[in-house]
């Protein structure tokens, strides 16, 4: 691969993985420091741990209802994904809600 194209020929192409890692560090970097900062912006926190607290209650209610309503023993694990997946869910969505908000009002400008 050469300056990102692949060379075809009589042999199977290669892929320079490294010229490929060095693009995707160069464009990531940038997006994962704009997403970091909205994560941890306190009204994305607030509103992500609202869905976790409904989404998660209703998890549990679904993935336990059974232990919970015979008595068998309770997968900790599974109490504590069933929060943690909708949290993550809700503040990455609103994280690239807001991304692509600020690209749009950018590029307008």
């Amino acid at each position: 691969m050469i300056g990102g194209r692949i060379r075809t020929g009589s042999r199977a192409p290669r892929i320079n993985f490294a010229w490929i890692c060095m693009r995707l560090i160069h464009m990531g970097i940038f997006a994962l420091s704009r997403i970091g900062l909205i994560l941890i912006q306190r009204h994305v926190v607030r509103n992500a741990f609202r869905v976790s607290l409904v989404v998660g209650a209703l998890l549990n209610a679904i993935n336990q209802g059974p232990a919970l309503t015979t008595g068998q023993e309770i997968d900790w694990l599974k109490v504590l994904l069933n929060f943690v997946v909708p949290y993550c869910v809700a503040s990455y969505s609103a994280a690239r809600n807001q991304i692509e908000w600020m690209s749009r009002n950018e590029s307008e400008n």
